[in-house]
């Protein structure tokens, strides 16, 4: 991963915690104006790589499901779901021991504010 959190995520598989990480999945980071977040994996490569690092289960909730048309590319204990599966997906993730996780796979708010200003000029 790209990101500093996950070596809390590699601590609390060690340590075999019970916790459900959620991660916000933007694909734009806004202090760069939008720019791309170097270094970030696509989501079904970051799903195989959280499973090789020992996480549980991984729930992707997603604004627009049906861009995601080889789902055969999440990792095997991954699932994707509409952001409205959220509520059981909680429950879920609950009783699941060790570690899991979900990621919201979403624009960015101030790009998607951006994108509807510049569109509707």
């Amino acid at each position: 991963m790209f990101h500093s959190g996950y070596l809390a995520i590699e601590a609390c598989v060690a340590a075999k915690v019970n916790i459900t990480y959620k991660i916000l999945y933007k694909r734009t980071r806004r202090d760069d104006r939008g720019q791309a977040a170097v270094g970030a994996l696509p989501i079904p490569e970051l799903t195989r790589k959280l499973e090789a690092e020992g996480l549980r289960k991984t729930v992707i909730l997603a604004e627009d499901v049906t861009k995601y048309t080889d789902p055969s590319l999440l990792a095997s204990n991954a699932e994707l779901r509409s952001r409205d599966e959220l509520p059981r997906t909680l429950r879920e993730l609950e009783k699941i021991p060790g570690v899991t996780v979900i990621i919201y796979d979403q624009e960015c708010a101030a790009e998607k504010r951006r994108s509807v200003r510049v569109n509707s000029r």
